[in-house]
């Protein structure tokens, strides 16, 4: 493939990247303003599809996987700008992301959260052989956008055993775990199909998934809300490469 060719290709995914995840954004405001869901709902929509779009470091090319960092640190400026008082399409974002005591601050500090942490690992496994064990932060975010984002749902509806100072429930933390594995097990197959990646083939995936999955949940479950999006997935993925550098 030409420079150019490159160039255009990677640019195209850029492009196909960042409008995702307006699609994510703008689906969870037409969900609350039209479709009167509450902000919950709406929030943790966008938590877990808008977390797909880590993907798209599978398809950059080796060369050019630092414009992940570029979609990230966009999206750390957009959620942090947005606000009560912005523009209208800022306004709009808030309302669909914020919990009750971030109406109160006026400022969304999960998602701002959530993508530091993608920030973060972005720019330590874009540059040089890293790369080709992106898989690694995938999975530990991957937990992070279907674990943490679909358990309160599970929780709110059947969960009635409670511990803990955080208020988690226990059946709100088997989902976390449950949904935590699915997320790792989705990244393994997308990364197994990605020719740039050097993926675990063996007897050490079950261990390496449920593992990571079970040290995600208790991190969860001993963190306040909100700072989950840092702990949890920064803990895995340094988890995971000890694993993987040093053990395995």
């Amino acid at each position: 493939m030409s420079f150019v060719n490159e160039l255009l290709y990677n640019l195209l995914i850029f492009l196909l990247a960042f409008g995702y995840v307006f699609i994510v954004i703008g689906v969870g405001i037409f969900l609350q303003k039209k479709m009167e869901k509450s902000s919950e709902f709406t929030r943790k929509t966008i938590h877990v599809f808008a977390g797909f779009v880590i993907f798209v470091v599978f398809f950059f090319t080796p060369s050019f996987a630092w414009l992940a960092l570029v979609i990230a640190g966009t999206f750390i400026i957009l959620v942090y700008l947005s606000g009560p008082n912005g523009p209208e399409f800022m306004k709009a974002m808030f309302s669909s992301m914020a919990r009750d005591e971030d109406i109160e601050e006026g400022k969304i500090y999960g998602p701002l959260y959530y993508a530091i942490s993608i920030t973060i690992l972005a720019s330590i496994f874009v540059w040089g052989p890293l790369y080709y064990y992106f898989w690694i932060p995938i999975t530990a975010l991957s937990m992070m956008y279907l674990g943490d984002g679909i358990a309160p749902f599970i929780g709110k509806k059947f969960g009635k055993n409670t511990y803990g100072p955080n208020n988690r429930t226990v059946e709100g933390s088997i989902a976390v775990f449950l949904f935590g594995i699915a997320g790792a097990t989705i990244t393994m197959l997308f990364a197994i199909f990605a020719t740039t990646q050097n993926i675990v083939l063996n007897l050490w995936v079950p261990f390496i998934i449920i593992t990571g999955a079970g040290i995600f949940t208790l991190i969860e479950a001993c963190t306040p809300k909100g700072w989950d999006n840092i702990t949890c997935p920064l803990s895995v993925a340094a988890y995971l490469s000890i694993l993987v550098f040093l053990i395995i």
